[in-house]
């Protein structure tokens, strides 16, 4: 599988270089599929990102893709694709000539999506595909389209209307329902898909986006595996949490057996510039989410939006109060590093990056490549920018882990109402064989919620998915964090000159590999499950508390440290007085012998 976002040259070089770094050898595609739009060589913002999101729900399959504008079209092009996609982003621009013919006259697949489809209508006699399209009319069409039983949404825009002529040689793929009518949404015709508008809205939960995902499996003849994957992730974990629902909560998913993740922001921005508020200070809280670590949940690093805990962007402000912080350009490595390093001395190793869209902008291929493998994007405020796809897209070629993981349903935090609507969402993006949805609850949801959650996603046939035995990294100049999915030798994995520890996989199981173990390091295997912590010699990370689980645990083991001190002091007491007493009657017995 291989991904393309031709939307600008530098966004080309940046997959080019993860392509590169990843797989070292480029590999053929199995089918080739042309994307024509009619937005010209400058689409505007907007149909930059339906572009971008056309071509990221073609990366989801085993395909070549070459982007163009349709005005560029020359003859008989599509003969040289297996799939066309056309994107009608223009109502009325003019399409060539040859492009028409050739979609009437080639033996294509062709999906069309959006705008001027009626100049095909106009052209030729369209009775071969079995239906008719007219001109939307101005008022808005019905929001609610059937698919598969299935509601799902649109927006309240006007829609040209379709009319299935020829039940014989048309499929109505799926329906727009108002409440006098029900007419065909979406049609197919033999090699024909038709979509009279861009169902390409990601941010829209339970959206028509998972139609066209769904249906781009027919089109491009690649069914996949039916398997039905959750992520439960515990967001908002900050140094204000609060240790003790946290831990209850933990203790909860532990109890589920359910895998998990922490989303933890380790650096916040505090009331005085230059003095965040850090989770190193947070004593109980260490404890709950090393515990939670030990016990086997991944820990995922928040790199946090806001850049004022950054040193270089508070010195920049402080010398320039005007540019300061546009001068400080956003730089993961940097921030990054001080998250890990910042984590790393709470003896935290996260295995994925989660990070808002807006706090990293300037990146560059290699440090997207070089920083994290698996990324779960946030949304700040203002952001219109649409949400990932409720799909699985890699940022690399890896059919058997996860690189973007979508953040596509809402935070559990409320009762049994809100459980009800996480589940019908999670219903609706079961209509493609392979969902991928992310499962947010926050550390004070109601207990029984979040049963009635698990229990519901398990009745659909979703499995929850552990980050831990998935191939993932994390890496900053000081710390390399790792897992596998498979066993990997530990040189083979270990950077030159580097040290490492290795984390479980079974609770409490630590192995550190120094450069005098030579013997031991060439034969240690790291098996899935483990994470592999990899420093620079003689650099390992240095805990600030020594103490691992939560308060209750601590509380337990202190209690039962203060019991045996009670009891050896006890026997110790008791064999002092045993002793006194013998020799008191030693001593009697002497008196009387005398």
């Amino acid at each position: 599988m291989a991904i393309v976002r031709p939307l600008t040259m530098g966004r080309i070089g940046l997959v080019a270089f993860l392509l590169a770094a990843s797989l070292g050898v480029a590999q053929a595609a199995t089918q080739s599929v042309l994307l024509l739009h009619d937005a010209g060589r400058k689409p505007g913002p907007a149909e930059h990102r339906l572009i971008s999101s056309a071509v990221d729900l073609l990366c989801h399959f085993d395909v070549d893709i070459t982007v163009a504008p349709v005005q560029e079209y020359r003859p008989h092009a599509l003969a040289d694709h297996s799939v066309v996609v056309y994107l009608g982003l223009r109502e009325g621009v003019t399409l060539p000539e040859a492009f028409l013919t050739d979609c009437y006259d080639l033996d294509a697949t062709i999906c069309w999506i959006g705008a001027n489809f009626r100049q095909l209508a106009a052209r030729y006699s369209l009775g071969r595909y079995g239906f008719e399209v007219s001109t939307a009319s101005p008022d808005p069409a019905p929001t609610r389209v059937i698919y598969n039983g299935m509601p799902y949404w649109r927006a309240e825009l006007p829609l040209p209307r379709i009319t299935c002529t020829r039940p014989d040689v048309c499929t109505v793929v799926a329906t727009i329902q108002g409440d006098a009518e029900q007419r065909p949404y979406a049609v197919r015709a033999g090699r024909l898909w038709y979509f009279p508008e861009l169902p390409l809205d990601r941010a829209r939960k339970g959206g028509t986006y998972l139609i066209l995902a769904d249906q781009m499996h027919e089109v491009l003849t690649q069914p996949h595996e039916d398997r039905r994957l959750a992520l439960l992730v515990v967001t908002g974990i900050s140094p204000d949490t609060d240790a003790g629902k946290l831990s209850a909560l933990v203790r909860q998913l532990q109890s589920a057996r359910t895998p998990f993740g922490i989303e933890v922001a380790s650096i916040l921005s505090g009331p005085v510039p230059g003095e965040p508020i850090r989770l190193s200070r947070k004593r109980g809280l260490i404890g709950v989410l090393r515990g939670a670590q030990r016990e086997g949940a991944s820990i995922i690093a928040h790199v946090p939006a806001d850049l004022e805990h950054r040193p270089e962007a508070i010195r920049a402000a402080e010398s320039d109060p005007e540019g300061g912080r546009d001068s400080a350009a956003p730089s993961l490595p940097v921030d990054l590093e001080q998250v890990l390093q910042e984590m790393a001395r709470c003896g935290l190793y996260p295995l994925a990056v989660a990070a808002a869209r807006k706090a990293h902008v300037q990146l560059e291929g290699p440090s997207l490549g070089g920083a994290y493998s698996t990324l779960i994007e946030r949304r700040v405020a203002g952001d219109d920018h649409p949400l990932p796809p409720p799909m699985p897209f890699l940022i690399e070629n890896d059919p058997s882990g996860q690189r973007v993981v979508p953040d596509n349903l809402p935070r559990l935090s409320e009762g049994r109402g809100q459980v009800e609507t996480l589940l019908e969402a999670a219903r609706r993006q079961a209509a493609v064989p392979d969902p991928w949805t992310t499962l947010r609850v926050a550390p004070g949801a109601p207990p029984q919620s979040i049963t009635l959650l698990i229990t519901g996603m398990r009745s659909m046939g979703y499995e929850f998915a552990d980050l831990r035995d998935m191939t993932n990294w994390t890496r900053g100049a000081s710390l390399h964090i790792r897992t596998f999915d498979s066993e990997q030798l530990l040189p083979r994995v270990l950077p030159d000159s580097w040290d490492a520890m290795v984390l479980g996989p079974e609770p409490g199981m630590v192995h550190s590999f120094g450069r005098s173990d030579a013997r031991e390091r060439q034969e240690a295997l790291v098996v899935p499950g483990s994470i592999l912590v990899a420093y620079p010699a003689g650099s390992k990370p240095k805990t600030v508390f020594s103490f691992e689980g939560d308060p209750q645990q601590i509380t337990e083991r202190a209690v039962q440290r203060i019991a045996r001190f009670v009891v050896l002091f006890g026997l110790a007491a008791s064999v002092v007085l045993l002793l006194i007493y013998t020799l008191h009657l030693a001593q009697r017995r002497g008196a009387r012998a005398r």
